[in-house]
């Protein structure tokens, strides 16, 4: 592939639009393509995925008649006008009419070997019951791990109770910056109490490891939710949906960012009979709207692929807004059981978001009322000050 200018071989272009594309040649056709509309519009063509057929006519599309559906969606609208510290006009969102569209870090289980862990970053223990201890907690056992810490279920001896702990990699505590990071995560959450978002009891360090201690929540996270269930029903996405706008206009309020918005960091809370109740979690890539972070290199992009705004997929500034377009990504998931971008690898996903309408919502399934589909479209707006 000539890279000196000259556009690509067409059969990489249609292999780069499938994910197929050697890693090696994946950077050169993204720099090229960039600057090139001729290869962009061929790459929008291979790309093109037919949607179902939408010819049902809109007088057999529904509206909403279950006036609890209604004013759930209501309430999701007036929400998400407080979810930014300027005020969206949001007024715009007529119900009833249709707009027009203008990996994960996920609590994995652990293949790794837990005494590795357990070796590197815990206090020994004699306890054959017990990995070691971290602080004053006693780690029970490896829950899971994500891009920066590794998560373990823990005894608090002084309150006797199960917490969770999260601990920073072994494998990046040689790095200030990521350490700076870690703690951060803990700060940022912490400085916010909120019902749907995940407290934070303590902050510490033993050995040179940082950590932070929160509940130990009974439930499943949303990620888990759609792989066992897939779409939820419109009462359950506006349901969840209108708690993340909640939690996500608390930490917006005090001028911080998430970034990374996906159903693997929305965890629902279960307590006896009661409908599940949403807890924000990781707050790892968080920064305040203001700051100026000294921790991302200019241009890096931070957050997960499927659910990034195309701000955050170009390396720019994000802000509020960004998180917004997040919220429709899993609004979306959630109506439609299906992520509105995907791709073969994190290029051609990144590539999908700033180039790509997902197909509406009501042509996967008709049944999603117009309502709905009118405020998942507007949250994902490629401009910014659209949403």
């Amino acid at each position: 592939m000539a890279i000196d200018g000259s556009c690509p071989d067409p059969r990489e272009l249609a292999q780069f639009a499938v994910g197929d594309l050697l890693d090696g040649k994946v950077d050169a056709v993204c720099e090229h393509i960039v600057g090139c509309a001729h290869c962009t519009t061929i790459l929008r063509e291979l790309s093109h995925e037919p949607t179902v057929d939408s010819s049902i006519s809109d007088s057999t599309k529904p509206c909403i008649d279950d006036p609890e559906d209604r004013e759930a969606i209501e309430r999701l609208i007036a929400q998400l006008r407080l979810s930014l510290p300027i005020q969206p006009t949001l007024d715009a969102i007529p119900l009833g009419s249709r707009l027009s569209a203008s990996e994960t870090t996920s609590k994995r289980k652990s293949p790794i070997d837990p005494n590795e862990f357990a070796s590197r970053l815990l206090r020994r223990s004699d306890s054959p019951s017990e990995l070691g201890w971290l602080g004053s907690y006693r780690i029970i056992s490896v829950l899971g791990y994500g891009g920066m810490g590794v998560v373990f279920e823990a005894q608090d001896p002084e309150l006797g109770r199960r917490v969770a702990v999260k601990a920073m990699l072994p494998d990046l505590l040689c790095r200030d910056e990521y350490k700076l990071r870690f703690l951060r995560e803990a700060r940022a959450a912490a400085s916010i109490e909120h019902d749907y978002i995940v407290p934070i009891h303590q902050v510490g360090e033993q050995r040179g490891v940082p950590f932070f201690v929160m509940p130990l929540l009974k439930g499943e996270s949303l990620d888990i939710r759609l792989s066992r269930d897939g779409r939820l029903s419109v009462r359950e996405v506006v349901r969840i949906g209108n708690q993340i706008a909640i939690g996500l206009a608390a930490a917006h309020k005090c001028g911080l960012v998430h970034r990374d918005v996906k159903p693997a960091n929305i965890w629902l809370e279960q307590k006896g009979d009661e409908l599940p109740r949403v807890k924000i979690l990781d707050f790892g890539l968080a920064r305040l709207e203001e700051e100026e972070s000294q921790l991302t290199h200019a241009g890096a992009i931070a957050g997960t692929p499927a659910f990034m705004a195309p701000e955050q997929a170009r390396g720019e500034h994000s802000g509020a807004r960004s998180d917004l377009f997040s919220l429709g990504c899993v609004l979306y998931f959630m109506a439609t059981g299906k992520p509105p971008f995907s791709g073969r690898n994190s290029a051609a996903v990144l590539f999908a978001i700033n180039n790509y309408h997902p197909p509406v919502p009501r042509d996967i399934d008709p049944s999603i009322p117009r309502q709905l589909e009118a405020i998942i479209e507007r949250l994902l707006e490629k401009d910014p000050t659209l949403r």
